[in-house]
């Protein structure tokens, strides 16, 4: 739709998308550093390993009521991984001697490169447009959450 500016009649166009989901995930491990301030703990930590991420599948339809200048686009879905880097830190409440209270956060990011993804273009009589694009695109998650800690 962004790009629906350049056919003629855009007003008269209805779209159909299909896109899936991105999905991130890594595997990091890294020293973690702890501090007691009287009852309540603190933790720290920084970490290295390894991203994976899976860019979404696309398909956008475009059908003019016109009968004119069909459109439809695709862009296939890419898997990549890459050096990952996280950080993070908590805060432990106690409730009992083996309860805490405790909140939670990190980060974790990655410069991955999409490398070769199939593209494909059709505008009325124009095209087929076939391309294969390479891409680097940072992907980063915040994670946030509070729950109960158990001591064993």
């Amino acid at each position: 739709e962004q790009y629906s500016i350049l056919l003629p009649n855009r007003d008269t166009y209805t779209w159909q998308k299909d896109v899936s989901q991105w999905k991130f995930g890594s595997v990091l491990a890294g020293p973690a550093v702890y501090l007691r301030l009287g009852a309540i703990i603190l933790e720290g930590h920084v970490q290295v390993g390894v991203a994976l991420a899976q860019s979404p599948r696309l398909s956008v339809v475009g059908t003019s009521s016109t009968g004119r200048f069909p459109v439809e686009a695709r862009v296939a879905q890419a898997t990549t991984k890459a050096l990952g880097l996280g950080a993070g830190g908590s805060i432990r409440v106690p409730i009992s001697e083996r309860l805490h209270f405790q909140i939670t956060g990190d980060w974790i990011g990655s410069n991955m490169y999409f490398k070769d993804v199939p593209t494909y273009a059709l505008v009325g009589d124009f095209g087929p447009v076939e391309s294969v694009q390479s891409r680097r695109r940072y992907i980063a998650v915040l994670n946030a959450g509070a729950g109960l800690a158990f001591n064993f």
